[in-house]
């Protein structure tokens, strides 16, 4: 996750190596952690010559937890927040990166919920179909794809500042990377 924000901040960093290493400064992308996720996921499958496929529908719950705590973790430190939603009656509370409270699109209670129901929702859609046990592999690419969807639309909905690459978030397109991985597996575990 801190090599995700370095990476999209590098114009800064370059000059200022020795906080590369300092997160409790903070600074933690949320889909550049899922992206070390899944390049960790691939050494650990690598190094215990596990079944990819296996280990991934393993570690679904893990990924599950980090997603929802991630975003109630922006919640509580007024990171990653959504759209303001004046005088909307689904607009709650949320802190920004200056302190300033105001009623916004909960993004961040949003993301916490589909952290958690995604993955979920793919094992009661697996089950029904395989009574016996879905593929391997099946549950951990559905889900990630599902949370990746989750991730991308959820990008639009942001309301604190950064930077865009052609006209969009570093998020975007880090959400937009995972679905095509998730698809990519998906199609070769078919």
């Amino acid at each position: 996750g801190r090599l995700g924000h370095v990476l999209v901040n590098w114009g800064y960093y370059q000059f200022h190596l020795d906080e590369i290493a300092q997160v409790w400064l903070g600074g933690i992308s949320g889909v550049g952690a899922a992206w070390g996720g899944v390049l960790a996921l691939l050494l650990l499958a690598w190094l215990t010559r596990t079944r990819l496929s296996v280990l991934a529908d393993r570690m679904l719950p893990l990924l599950a937890v980090l997603s929802a705590a991630g975003w109630l973790g922006c919640w509580w430190e007024g990171c990653a927040y959504g759209l303001p939603a004046d005088g909307a009656w689904w607009g709650l509370p949320a802190r920004d990166e200056w302190g300033q409270v105001r009623a916004r699109f909960p993004l961040q209670f949003v993301g916490a919920l589909l952290g958690l129901a995604i993955p979920w929702l793919v094992e009661a859609a697996l089950s029904s179909r395989y009574p016996r046990g879905a593929p391997p592999g099946w549950l951990g690419a559905l889900s990630l794809l599902g949370l990746a969807l989750g991730w991308l639309g959820l990008s639009f909905l942001r309301g604190d500042p950064t930077l865009l690459w052609f006209s969009l978030r570093p998020e975007t397109w880090g959400a937009l990377g995972l679905v095509g991985i998730s698809a990519a597996i998906l199609f070769l575990i078919r």
